[in-house]
C-alpha cells in the first residue's frame, strides 16, 4: 500500500510534534512493507527534522508542487510569473497579506507576518513558546530575493484578518490556477493556498503511484483540511481525521478518531497496515 499523510492536524497537533502512537504506527507500517509519504501544503523547508525522523519514503510538499521519492526529485511545478504578479496586485488592492513559497524558502510580506503573529497568538494562547513557534513558521525575506527573481514560486498563500472567500478567489483566478482553503489551523477560514493549474495533493498521489507502477486503487490518504480534499478523493481509500471539517468528512471513505485520540494509529489498525 502507498500511504499519504497530511502533516498539520493529521501527523502533528498544534505543538508541531507527532505523538508516540503516531510514530509507532508509521514505523510499524513501513516494517510491514507499506510505503509512507508526507503530503503537505507546507513548503519543503517547513517539514521539520522531528517529522522526517519518524521515517518516510518521500515527501509531497507545497500542496503537490514538489515531490521527492527517497530524496530524489521526481516532480516540481511553478506558478507562471504573470499569475504571481496578478495575485500580488490583487492582494495589494484588497488589503490582503501574502507569501511566496518555494523549496526551502517562505517569503512573506509585512502584512502577512502581522496577521500570522496575531492569529497564531490568539489560537495558541500560552500553550507553547510563541517565539519558537514563530521561528518555525515564518521567515520574512525581501520579495526581490532569488526565489522571486528566478520566477520559482511553487505556492502562493493569501491571508486576511477576516474570513476569506475562497469562492471569490476561484471566480477570479480559478481558470489559471488551483485555489484551496488554507490548512494552517490557527488561520481558520482566513487563508487560501494557490498552486499551478492542475497541481494539488491528488495529482501528486497519481504521480507517485505512476512512478512506482502501483495500482491507484491500492493507495490510502489521511487528512483533515480543505487542501486535502483532492487527496482524499483521489486515493483508493480516503480517510478524514475526526478533527476534520464536516465537508472533508462527508467526502471521505472512512472517518477515524481525532488527532488527540490517536486517530492515525487507529486508522492504520482498521485497514490492516499494522
Amino acid at each position: 500500500m502507498l500511504v499519504f499523510l497530511d502533516i498539520d492536524g493529521t501527523l502533528v497537533d498544534v505543538t508541531g510534534r507527532p505523538s508516540k502512537s503516531t510514530i509507532h504506527a508509521c514505523r510499524k507500517a513501513r516494517e510491514n512493507g507499506h510505503k509512507l509519504f508526507i503530503c503537505t501544503g507546507r513548503p519543503k523547508g517547513e517539514v521539520g527534522k522531528n517529522i522526517l525522523d519518524v521515517g518516510f519514503d518521500g515527501v509531497i510538499a507545497a500542496g503537490g508542487a514538489l515531490i521527492t521519492v527517497d530524496s530524489k526529485l521526481i516532480f516540481e511545478s511553478e506558478i507562471p510569473n504573470d499569475v504571481v504578479n496578478a495575485l500580488i496586485n490583487y492582494s495589494h488592492e484588497n488589503g490582503l497579506g501574502y507569501s511566496l513559497e518555494s523549496g526551502d524558502y517562505f517569503y512573506t510580506d509585512s502584512l502577512q507576518r502581522k496577521i500570522f503573529e496575531t492569529l497564531k497568538r490568539g489560537f495558541l494562547g500560552s500553550k507553547i513558546d510563541d517565539t519558537k513557534y514563530a521561528k518555525g513558521w515564518v521567515t520574512e525575506k525581501p520579495l526581490e530575493g532569488k526565489v522571486w527573481q528566478s520566477g520559482k514560486v511553487q505556492k502562493f498563500m493569501i491571508t486576511s484578518m477576516k474570513n476569506l472567500s475562497v469562492n471569490v478567489l476561484k471566480d477570479k483566478f480559478g481558470d489559471v490556477c488551483e485555489v484551496f482553503g488554507g490548512s494552517m489551523p490557527f488561520l481558520g477560514g482566513m487563508s487560501a493556498e494557490i498552486t499551478q493549474k492542475g497541481v494539488h495533493k491528488g495529482s501528486a498521489i497519481t504521480k507517485v503511484a505512476d512512478y512506482f507502477g502501483h495500482p491507484h486503487e491500492n493507495t490510502l490518504a489521511i487528512g483533515d483540511s480543505y487542501n486535502d480534499l483532492f487527496m482524499i478523493e483521489t486515493a483508493g481509500i480516503g480517510i478524514a481525521m475526526g478533527n476534520s471539517e464536516e465537508e472533508i468528512k462527508a467526502r471521505a471513505d472512512y472517518i477515524t478518531d481525532k488527532i488527540g485520540d490517536n486517530g492515525l494509529a487507529h486508522a492504520f489498525e482498521h485497514f490492516g497496515l499494522i
